[in-house]
């Protein structure tokens, strides 16, 4: 179910992945149980407090498009955000397409203000 998430993902990075993959139980449930278990009220309201906390330039970067919908909610929620989406580059474009995205993150970086 999660291959569509590789896109172009060669296999050797794929077996990379799979090599350095250790999820136990019990972190993923930490991680994911409260998404899975919360009532859609109520994480609509903790992603809030967490998105109310960004105060700085962000860059969303995205290997498929996350949705009509997602560009406008996430700048009400993060301003300063700049939104991307890289499409057909699955889940991991920062490895499908590392030297772009590199070269993005340089640029995002040098267009920040304050550091001349």
């Amino acid at each position: 179910v999660f291959s569509v998430l590789d896109g172009p993902l060669p296999p050797a990075d794929r077996a990379r992945l799979d090599a350095l993959s250790s999820p136990e139980q019990v972190v993923v449930l930490g991680v994911w149980g409260p998404v899975m278990d919360a009532e859609s009220a109520e994480l609509d309201a903790r992603v809030a407090v967490l998105l109310a906390g960004v105060g700085v330039p962000m860059l969303s970067l995205h290997g498929s498009d996350p949705g009509p919908d997602y560009a406008g909610w996430l700048r009400a929620q993060v301003p300063t955000v700049v939104i991307e989406v890289w499409p057909d580059t699955g889940h991991y474009p920062h490895l499908t397409e590392s030297e772009r995205f590199v070269t993005r993150l340089r640029d995002f970086d040098a267009g920040l203000p304050g550091d001349d």
